[in-house]
């Protein structure tokens, strides 16, 4: 699995577990998150990532 990369291998958010997720889903998770306008830190990180960019 290490050498498949369209699956992410990553600890879970809770539950000290191990998750195991498909590339893109990984991707949409992230854009929604970014793309949360009720978050500050949120607006703040994606100025920070798009002036980084």
């Amino acid at each position: 699995m290490k050498s498949n990369h369209q699956i992410v291998i990553k600890p879970a958010d809770k539950g000290g577990t191990i998750v195991c997720l498909n590339c893109d889903d990984c991707i949409n998770k992230t854009n929604r998150q970014l793309s949360d306008t009720k978050n500050n830190f949120v607006d703040e990180t994606r100025q920070s990532l798009c002036s980084f960019l």
